[in-house]
């Protein structure tokens, strides 16, 4: 049995489950992003009509808004039971897990210490720039991610080149030896190298997280 060959295999199994569920993280990610000027234009829209900071959040429920719904609901429960707004900020941002969220906690908390004052003026320039964000964003990201996809081709058709050679009987043996396993090895090894940098190159940086938590 080819020993460098159980190696890879394992490896890269490995690897791929561990991209997916990366892919996936980011992909939940990115839809909470996209719902959440909705969110902020319904709140806005629910504060405009009169209704309190507090009632507001239980008005945003009804709205569609499934990626962030959970957390608006865990929201609403908990200060129906009487837990401080500031407080339940505090674990409606780190739920959300967004930068926008950190900074809508802010602006929020703050004229809510304050009675209110600028609350509406602040959410809809908030609202505004964080729907260019997020436009502008997505731009970069779709140009990044086709040229990423043409990076992990190029990476994987040394592999594809071994498997067409390998059909070769005088190949295989030459694979089948101390070197040639060594050879394997050593070029999955780069492979995986170049692949993680590639990965690396390509993401987008986050916000930054200025507003990552604040006294309650």
């Amino acid at each position: 049995m080819n020993w460098a060959l159980v190696v890879i295999a394992i490896s890269a199994i490995a690897l791929a489950v561990r991209e997916f569920k990366a892919i996936g993280k980011e992909l939940n990610r990115n839809k909470r992003e996209q719902a959440w000027p909705q969110f902020e234009e319904v709140f806005i829209s629910g504060l405009q009509s009169g209704i309190s900071v507090t009632d507001t959040f239980s008005f945003s429920t009804d709205f569609d808004l499934p990626e962030l719904n959970v957390s608006l609901r865990e929201l609403t429960s908990s200060l129906d039971r009487g837990l401080p707004l500031i407080s339940g900020l505090e674990q409606f941002r780190k739920k959300v897990d967004l930068p926008q969220a950190d900074l809508f906690a802010a602006i929020v908390g703050l004229a809510h210490r304050t009675g209110g004052q600028n609350l509406l003026s602040a959410l809809k320039e908030h609202a505004s720039s964080v729907r260019f964000e997020l436009a502008a964003r997505g731009d970069v990201r779709a140009r990044q991610n086709a040229i990423l996809s043409v990076a992990k081709l190029g990476l994987l058709s040394p592999w594809v080149l071994m498997a067409v050679l390998s059909v070769n009987e005088q190949t295989r043996n030459s694979f089948n030896s101390s070197l040639g396993q060594t050879l394997l090895v050593c070029g999955f090894a780069i492979s995986f190298v170049a692949y993680r940098l590639v990965v690396a190159a390509g993401r987008l940086s986050n916000f930054s997280r200025i507003f990552g938590g604040f006294d309650v």
